[in-house]
């Protein structure tokens, strides 16, 4: 599947394949628990990290102003909700979360891009957006949502009620948290597990600066 979009500021880019890369090279069990816990709600596993990443940099003890707590930002009501007793601890957190997401997925009848945006917004003001405004929703929300759509899905407003709007099953590129066009063949950072040898990881993270010097090499 083809996806066209609006190409992301190739700085923010390269910023975006350095965050995603050096964190899942450095947190490697917790990119491991992001998988498996993707793969059992039946999601990308990149979009899930690419949630992580932008919700909280991998960050297990993070807490936002309004309260979120842990990698995946859950709020406290919803983190009881859905039985985590330590939001801190990442082998409660990510699967409660990805659950979570597995869920708002489901409540919009698999369109990935109201569940991804409920996530930031929550579900009642998606939903409170498409009863009102039909497939111009996304124009209703906050600045704030807009983006994280657009950061996690490359996503605008105007793509949402288009053919170019994604729909699970897809692929989500972990260095860039943008879906994955049909011609591409990238492999997920997400896949990346415990048993990389020092070497390996080394190599990656030389590959990564590599391409992130020649992306801002070319705004120079």
């Amino acid at each position: 599947m083809r996806i066209r979009r609006s190409t992301p500021n190739r700085r923010q880019q390269a910023q975006r394949v350095i965050r995603l890369a050096l964190g899942a090279i450095q947190n490697p069990s917790i990119t491991a628990l992001i998988t498996q816990s993707a793969q059992d709600y039946n999601l990308d596993p990149s979009l899930v990290l690419a949630i992580a990443q932008r919700e909280s940099g991998l960050n297990a003890n993070a807490v936002s102003t309004a309260g979120a707590q842990g990698i995946m930002q859950l709020m406290p009501a919803t983190a009881r909700s859905l039985g985590v007793t330590n939001p801190f601890d990442p082998a409660q957190n990510i699967p409660a979360g990805t659950r979570y997401l597995s869920q708002l997925i489901n409540q919009f009848s698999g369109d990935i891009v109201k569940g991804v945006a409920a996530y930031d917004w929550g579900p009642t003001s998606v939903q409170t957006a498409v009863d009102q405004f039909g497939p111009n929703w996304l124009y209703s929300a906050p600045a704030e949502t807009q983006n994280y759509v657009q950061g996690i899905l490359g996503i605008s407003p105007s793509q949402v009620n288009s053919s170019e709007a994604p729909q699970q099953p897809m692929t989500i590129d972990a260095s860039t948290g943008l879906p994955v066009e049909d011609f591409t063949n990238v492999k997920s950072i997400a896949n990346i597990t415990p048993g990389l040898s020092t070497q390996s990881k080394v190599l990656i993270g030389a590959g990564v600066a590599a391409a992130a010097y020649f992306i801002l090499e070319d705004l120079l």
